[in-house]
This record gives C-alpha cells, structure tokens and sequence, in this order.
C-alpha cells in the first residue's frame, strides 16, 4: 500500500497557476515513506526546486491541512526507491503548457509532483491510472484513484 499526501497549495504563485490551468482543487501531491518518516515530491515552491526527499513532520507543517489517501499496490518499497532514484532531477516547468503542446509527460528528465508519482507506480508494475492516450495530468487524477486513510 502506498500513502499520498495531498495538498490545495492556496496562496502560493505556483500553486495558483497549477489551480488555474488545471481546473483543480488539488494542486500538490507528495509520497510518503513505507516507514512514514519522509516524503519524496518535485516542487517549483520550495527550495531546492525539483525532485526531493524532506522529513515527514516538516513536509506537513509546510503543508498545513493536507489529505492523506491510500492505494492497494502490492510493492511500496519499489514506488517507494523508483522515486527517490529522481531525487535531484529539476522541477518540470513546462508543466502548464504541457496540455496545450501534448508533451510527453513520463520523460524522466524534470518532473512535477503528481506525475513522479504516477510513472514510478507504473514503472513498479501497478499504474494508479491507465494514461496511455493521456498527455495531461494532474493531483486531482490521483486524488480520485485513491482512497481515504484509514485511522487506527
């Protein structure tokens, strides 16, 4: 099972212009650790810019009022290295215009959040979504595969 931490980003730039050209409610989307201690997401808000690793605890008091939602694959530990083996790469600022030109979203050379996400559940074997005519995506895609956290 792998957790997402999802985000409305409100009040930032970034995030607007994500809200904007994606019509939204959702604008950031981060994956938390198997051992929930870190999480792994590629934003252009915070620095560094791009594909990072950041603590659990400081990722959500950045992100005060995030949703935590969960999907059933069967190999966290794979989504879980497949992104952290993007950590570095540069934030894909192209993004927003990506819908517009029909770029090829999974090239693996800048990334935004949610479309880390998606390639590294695909590239493990379990697509959270079937994108194969797709050239836009967006947090709210992932939002809707997803489900609620459990509380315990």
């Amino acid at each position: 099972m792998i957790t997402l931490l999802f985000h409305h980003g409100k009040g930032d730039l970034v995030s607007e212009v994500l809200r904007f050209f994606t019509r939204g409610s959702y604008t950031h989307v981060a994956l938390l650790s198997p051992g929930g201690d870190c999480v792994i997401d590629a934003s252009g808000a915070t620095r560094p810019k791009g594909v990072k690793g950041t603590p659990a605890w400081l990722w959500m008091r950045r992100h005060p009022g995030c949703v935590l939602r969960t999907s059933d694959l069967p190999d966290a530990v794979t989504v879980w290295r497949l992104a952290e083996s993007q950590i570095g790469k540069p934030y894909d600022w192209a993004y927003v215009w990506g819908w517009l030109f029909r770029r090829h979203w999974q090239k693996q050379d800048k990334w935004v959040c949610h479309e880390l996400i998606a390639w590294a559940c695909a590239e493990a074997g379990t697509p959270l979504l079937d994108m194969t005519d797709a050239h836009f995506l967006t947090p709210d895609h992932l939002f809707r595969v997803t489900k609620p956290m459990e509380r315990d």
